[in-house]
């Protein structure tokens, strides 16, 4: 059995024709945010939201996640340089 195989043809048409009719709101790049403060907001109804919510989150977890770690190594390297291997770990 296909792994979408169980879902209606109505599902794919909705998603052939889908158009996203929200809004999405950002920090700006390079802003500095703190947790538990939202960076991303994504205004619409809710099927829409979920798709859209869902891919942009994907989109901006590992550049937050690289550039929280950058900020964290250059503190504790207080001044010395930095030399950073990460790529050989990347896929």
């Amino acid at each position: 059995m296909p792994l979408l195989g169980h879902l209606s043809p109505e599902v794919f048409e909705y998603l052939r024709s889908f158009h996203f009719t929200g809004d999405v709101w950002a920090l700006p790049e390079g802003t500095v945010f703190f947790p538990r403060r939202a960076i991303l907001r994504v205004t619409a109804p809710i099927a829409e939201a979920q798709l859209v919510e869902t891919s942009l989150l994907s989109t901006i977890h590992l550049q937050t996640l690289v550039a929280s770690k950058a900020a964290q190594v250059r503190t504790a390297a207080a001044g010395r340089p930095v030399i950073d291997f990460g790529s050989r770990r990347q896929p």
